[in-house]
């Protein structure tokens, strides 16, 4: 029951702090490969995080103009579990070794994340592991005090991006998916809105949105209006 509740939080935590990490450090991206290091203070959440992450950027590279493509170096993963009695299933690991405390303190890693999503502040003794201290990213709930970082909320703003065109219209007037755009598009669909298809008439509304050109949906009640303009938004956000 505490993994399925309090994981996908983690995973969301991690996957949020590694898009900040490279907003604010462009110059990780044009490395070839990136050792990241995730402490896992209470749940397994860093393979899963990263996993995810990469997927989706490689399906919303497979819809953006080449010009646009988001390069992501070669990652290399590795997880320091600090506690052992919430890791319920080692298949949460997918498949990554954990490495020790004396493999973690005499290496060099690009990003060092120390998540914990149950620790409160004067509960807990925390492990400093003072080597990477000050390369180290704390994420904490709101119930841990900690104004290291300080208490400013960012905003990051970016051009937009350029998308490929989804469907092709038909002599009849109809529309049809572009095959090659078919599985990339439908991930964002099936794992963001929880849906296993577009409706009829979605996706040509989500194309010319998502190509910056001007156009009026109309749909029936209850035919989607909404996630046309939803998904158009978030594809842009997720890389901004």
């Amino acid at each position: 029951m505490f993994t399925l509740l309090f994981v996908p939080i983690a995973v969301a935590r991690i996957q949020k702090t590694i898009i900040e990490v490279f907003l604010t450090n462009e110059f990780l991206l044009n490395k070839k490969s990136l050792n990241i290091a995730v402490i896992e203070r209470d749940f397994p959440c860093g393979a899963m995080a990263l996993a995810s992450l990469q997927d989706m950027f490689a399906n919303i590279n497979a819809i953006l103009e080449k010009e646009n493509q988001i390069k992501i170096p070669k990652i290399n993963l590795n997880i320091f579990r600090d506690n052992n009695i919430w890791t319920y299933n080692e298949k949460l690991h997918s498949g990554e070794t954990v490495k020790d405390e004396t493999y973690f303190n005499q290496n060099v890693f690009d990003i060092v994340i120390d998540n914990a999503v149950l620790r409160r502040s004067n509960i807990y003794k925390e492990t400093t592991y003072q080597h990477h201290r000050n390369q180290t990213i704390i994420i904490r709930s709101s119930h841990y005090n900690d104004t290291t970082l300080g208490k400013a909320r960012r905003v990051y703003c970016a051009k937009l991006l350029k998308y490929k065109k989804l469907v092709d219209k038909k002599d009849d007037g109809s529309y049809t998916t572009i095959a090659e755009i078919k599985n990339p598009i439908n991930y964002f669909i099936q794992n963001i809105f929880r849906k296993k298809e577009f409706r009829e008439g979605q996706l040509p509304i989500i194309s010319r949105a998502l190509q910056q050109k001007p156009v009026i949906g109309l749909l029936p009640t209850g035919g989607g209006k909404s996630l046309t303009f939803q998904l158009p938004t978030f594809c842009n956000q997720v890389c901004v």
